[in-house]
């Protein structure tokens, strides 16, 4: 049976869809539980002419876009190039393709109009990759194929952002910007996953030992093994486990390697399995059955939260291996964070210093910047430095960011107890305020001209005294996707007799408008956001006074975007 999408996901459908009309690439990040490969999937549906090909890393995930082509469109020709499933099918209009099999078979490929690259953040570019390699080949055959990226995590260790100029000093991006988010907090407030609890470690010996344990991106992985298999850690994790977990149905513990997977399992005896890659086919079937069926309560494993694991059940996560990677961290998270009969809110015990590494705040996970492209923003300006949250650039005697709240903490450091005293956390971003109503006295309306890309757009800006708010309108002969759809919903917002301009110029050409009394208004960004507008009993027409003397009226203004 078909699924109907949610509003949230018609909403990135229509942001993607549009946006192709005049832009070849476009880069998508949703948190894991979204659906993306269904809105993948329903987008190729719309494309019932052109040739699509899906870039995957690994098998299960062309398992899952083939079953979900099947069930959820009206797709038909579909073909698969996987080498582990002995299939090399390249002549379907829809073809599902593991990198490592496509890229030695491009030359019997005949191109497609639609090229779609999931897991994006695995995918390098500007140095022989294979993903680089596919990419240049196909844009030689088909020259205006669209390429759409899809990733939860668009960041990747020791290079930086996918997107942007964010990355280390050399490296190549194929994505400008992030054309459209899903976020978990817009998620979890319309009940599509749970909410995320935890108890983090404070953790004074774990830290002197990762101290001495070699770095290649992230931990070299044998000898983090080492670390966290020492008695102390390993009591640790089973003495935390027995005490703050067992009231959950489905427990994965994400260990460093098989011997640590091991030892823990043997830690915690009958009610625990364990799954890894020295297993058989057949082992490995039987205890991932032992768990989900709840044979088992606990599961010691490496990877099994990494992509493509879907086990809606998954209530409670334990941290036992750390990690140097926001998107490992990342990925893992969002396994726990799918709705499941009888499962109202998903616990997370942290062991190490993920937590603290990475922040609370799972729409806002600390990226670490390449130091280089951090050295050149300081160089240029050293009076500023850049918030590791959000990457804003702040002045450096502040303490506080003023965007998101983050704090850079003191020069002296605060030596925790024993790692089994735990601290309740609570997985949301930092509190804000509330927003405001203010009165309305007065309002302008002009063309205004981003002074960072020369584009135009409207603004609309409402005096309530000595406070001031803009509505920022984009017009699809300068924007596209996600800024557009934003545009109309805030025009919507403040007239539902005029329809949406098509352009600056109709814009311009709009004569009157309704005057609101008072506008709800966000109070702690630095671009106050318009929420609600009360029109009151009396609407009185607003003239364009402005635009009428001069339709092109330039504006200098900073944007916020």
């Amino acid at each position: 049976m078909k699924h109907t999408l949610r509003p949230y996901q018609t909403t990135a459908l229509d942001s993607i869809y549009s946006s192709f009309k005049d832009e070849p690439l476009f880069l998508f990040q949703g948190i894991t539980g979204c659906g993306k490969t269904l809105i993948i999937c329903r987008l190729i549906n719309q494309y019932v002419d052109k040739r699509c090909l899906i870039l995957v890393n690994k098998q299960e995930l062309v398992k899952q876009f083939h079953s979900t082509l099947v069930s959820q469109t009206d797709v038909s020709d579909i073909g698969i190039c996987c080498s582990s499933l002995n299939k090399f099918n390249l002549s379907s209009r829809v073809v599902i393709a593991t990198v490592q099999t496509f890229v030695n078979r491009i030359k019997d490929y005949a191109g497609c109009d639609l090229l779609v690259i999931d897991e994006a953040h695995r995918a390098g570019f500007g140095s022989g990759s294979q993903y680089d390699r596919v990419v240049s080949a196909l844009h030689d055959q088909m020259p205006n194929m669209r390429v759409l990226g899809t990733s939860s995590t668009p960041s990747r260790l020791g290079h930086g952002y996918i997107y942007g100029d964010k990355c280390v000093k050399g490296g190549v991006n194929l994505f400008k910007k992030v054309g459209h988010q899903i976020k978990y907090q817009v998620m979890k407030d319309q009940g599509y996953l749970v909410e995320l609890q935890g108890k983090v470690a404070h953790a004074d010996s774990l830290m002197d030992d990762l101290a001495g344990v070699k770095v290649n991106g992230d931990y070299v992985l044998n000898e983090l093994g080492e670390i966290m298999s020492k008695e102390i850690h390993l009591r640790t994790a089973a003495d935390a486990i027995r005490e703050h977990c067992m009231d959950y149905k489905h427990i994965a513990v994400f260990c460093c390697t098989i011997d640590h997977a091991i030892r823990v399992q043997a830690l915690l005896g009958d009610d625990c399995t364990i799954i890894h890659s020295n297993l058989s086919p057949l082992e490995r079937q039987i205890n991932m059955a032992d768990w989900t069926s709840g044979r088992k309560k606990i599961c010691t494993s490496i990877n099994i939260l990494a992509e493509g694991f879907d086990f809606p059940p998954l209530d409670c996560l334990v941290f036992a291996r750390p990690t140097l990677s926001s998107v490992l961290f990342l990925q893992a998270v969002g396994r726990s964070l799918r709705i499941a009969d009888g499962k109202d809110h998903a616990f997370m015990l942290d062991l190490t210093d993920n937590t603290a590494r990475f922040g609370t705040d799972i729409d806002n996970v600390r990226v670490t910047i390449p130091k280089s492209v951090t050295k050149k923003i300081l160089d240029d300006d050293p009076l500023i430095k850049l918030c590791p949250m959000c990457e804003r650039e702040v002045f450096v005697s502040l303490r506080v960011c003023p965007d998101c709240g983050f704090e850079w903490p003191v020069a002296e450091i605060i030596e925790a107890n024993h790692v089994p005293e735990l601290t309740v956390v609570k997985f949301q971003p930092k509190e804000k305020e509330p927003p405001m109503w203010y009165d309305v006295h007065d309002m302008h309306v002009e063309i205004h001209e981003s002074r960072k890309n020369g584009k135009f757009l409207g603004r609309i800006e409402f005096e309530c005294g000595l406070f001031k708010a803009n509505l920022w309108l984009c017009f699809s002969d300068f924007y596209e996707g996600y800024a557009v759809t934003k545009a109309r919903e805030k025009w919507v917002m403040l007239t539902d007799y005029m329809p949406f301009p098509n352009s600056v110029e109709e814009f311009s050409e709009c004569q009157n408008l309704v005057a609101p009394k008072k506008i709800l208004v966000t109070v702690d960004t630095s671009y106050p956001d318009i929420l609600e507008m009360d029109f009151g009993d009396d609407e009185i027409p607003f003239k364009f006074d402005d635009l009428m003397d001069d339709p092109l009226e330039i504006n200098d203004e900073p944007l916020p975007f």
